[in-house]
């Protein structure tokens, strides 16, 4: 424990400069979406990317309206594609 001892006094700085930051920026849910999305100057192939990669009329539900449902993603952002605002 000795050798820790000097390292004590920064780490109490680094707490409590982490404690101010979290009073001035408190945390928030995490934002939920699919990935790839709010890209700005996105290239073609990130949008490409960022698509949902199945066949909607193939699939007895929509994907969009599952995730929409699901209830740890009450904080979902709605706009489904990358670059959209």
């Amino acid at each position: 424990m000795l050798p820790l001892f000097p390292t004590k006094g920064m780490f109490n700085i680094m707490k409590a400069r982490h404690e101010i930051w979290k009073q001035k920026y408190p945390d928030r849910k995490p934002a939920r979406d699919f990935p790839l999305k709010g890209i700005e100057n996105a290239r073609p192939e990130t949008l490409a990317a960022s698509q949902i990669r199945v066949d909607l009329e193939k699939i007895p539900f929509d994907p969009r309206e599952f995730i929409r449902n699901l209830p740890d993603w009450e904080n979902i952002d709605v706009g489904w594609g990358a670059g959209e605002k």
